[in-house]
């Protein structure tokens, strides 16, 4: 990539998450100082490649965990899994990779025992299809204050033992409601967390620090700021298709909040998305497929969770979903991914707009019910033979009829096209503009 002339540039998902943001982050993060994520915790898997094809997986870690030489940084928005952060923190080490610059922000909440166990147990967690990663509990104890721990109580010893004191015997009694405490007394199941979690604590310790005054004197200075998100736009609490959300702000929003930098320090937001769509989970989807074509897309796209491997539903581009995303992140330009995906499927349907109460509309049902009953508008496009991608290097080598489908994408929501990838690897790009 060639070098940014800008300071703060927002990677954020377009679609229901799995858009390939894990790539583009470590693609972008070449040229950056500092890389930050900014919402969500382990329910979000992003994947990358180095450069000898080693697959990594981080939930927590920002996705330019494999420069050394950059500063990480995890903002107050996210939840983090102590022990989930260790082992990602193993994974990095045993690869032959350093970890030199890592800041965790004090504020960031804490994801304990309690909320796995908690995550999922009702009817209404399985309907909407959590992870069990304890998220939304999490989240919940966030919003609910006092029985919260955040990561500067987490490494303070007397103070994590205060909070537990509080803390254990109202997740005793939710839990036991339940039917899901197995712990014994909470004197005994104090023990057990001190056991466990003092070691971790002391070891995130020296990680500590204060990310928007780290962000805020970085951008001062002129220095690059990547921030990445987790999930996507159509998951966002607020703008995403609830209930069937993830329990933070998934969009451009969550960057500005949980990370405590303002909207004015932002230069570029960069909406990925995939050249179809996918969701994992429960949930409205209109331009799903549920025929051999998705099949096929779901087979050669891997479409299958990086954090709990559930395989991903597969649908048709949605440009309405599409405009809409674009509206709420005020994006500057699309990444494209996993164009290669639909070698040799002719012809490719895009939906347009939808029909509703045999009305058609291009403006995009915040309410889940009715988006669930939309019927898709489709136009048909013609598709491209199979290709070796890896002999593509430029915009105007690509085939006609796909480039015909990125111009297409690039007129009906008015945002232009930067990259596009064809392939996991960080070389398997085409630079369009």
């Amino acid at each position: 990539m060639e070098e940014f002339h800008l300071t703060g540039i927002v990677i954020v998902g377009a679609n229901w998450g799995d858009e390939g943001k894990g790539k583009i982050t470590d693609l972008y993060a070449e040229n950056a100082d500092l890389i930050v994520r900014y919402a969500g915790g382990p329910n979000a898997g992003h994947t990358i490649f180095d450069n000898k094809g080693n697959k990594f997986v981080f939930h927590n870690m920002p996705s330019g965990a494999l420069y050394p030489d950059k500063k990480l940084l995890i903002g107050n928005g996210t939840v983090i899994d102590p022990e989930v952060l260790c082992e990602e923190i193993d994974m990095i080490l045993k690869n032959g990779y350093e970890i030199k610059n890592l800041v965790i922000d004090e504020c960031a909440h804490m994801i304990m025992p309690w909320h796995r166990i908690m995550d999922g147990c009702g009817d209404e967690s399985k309907k909407i299809g959590t992870t069990k990663r304890g998220i939304g509990p999490a989240y919940m104890t966030k919003a609910e204050r006092l029985t919260a721990i955040r990561f500067i109580d987490f490494v303070n010893e007397e103070r994590f033992i205060k909070k537990l004191d509080y803390v254990l015997p109202i997740f005793k009694k939710r839990m036991e409601i339940i039917g899901a405490f197995n712990e014994g007394s909470v004197e005994e199941w104090k023990r057990q967390i001190m056991k466990k979690y003092k070691p971790i604590s002391k070891r995130l310790a020296k990680y500590i620090g204060n990310v928007s005054l780290e962000i805020n004197n970085a951008l001062d200075n002129g220095k690059t700021v990547l921030f990445e998100g987790a999930q996507g736009t159509l998951l966002d609490v607020d703008h995403g298709t609830y209930p069937f959300v993830t329990s933070s702000n998934a969009s451009i929003g969550g960057c500005l909040t949980g990370t405590g930098v303002g909207p004015t320090r932002i230069n570029k937001i960069l909406g990925v998305a995939k050249a179809y769509i996918t969701r994992v989970g429960e949930g409205p989807f209109p331009t799903e497929m549920k025929d051999e074509i998705g099949k096929r897309i779901q087979e050669i796209g891997k479409e299958f969770g990086a954090t709990t491997g559930r395989p991903r539903r597969c649908g048709w581009q949605d440009i309405v979903l599409m405009k809409y995303s674009a509206r709420i992140n005020s994006l500057n330009s699309w990444i494209i991914t996993k164009l290669d995906v639909l070698d040799g499927i002719t012809p490719l349907k895009v939906c347009m707009k939808y029909k509703v109460d045999d009305k058609e509309t291009d403006i995009f049902p915040r309410d889940a019910e009715l988006l669930g009953k939309v019927i898709p508008v489709y136009t048909e496009v013609d598709g491209w033979e199979t290709l070796d991608w890896n002999k593509i290097k430029a915009f105007k080598d690509m085939p006609k009829k796909a480039q015909d489908y990125l111009r297409l994408i690039e007129k009906e929501t008015k945002v232009p096209i930067e990259i596009v990838s064809v392939g996991p690897n960080k070389n398997q790009i085409i630079k369009v503009r």
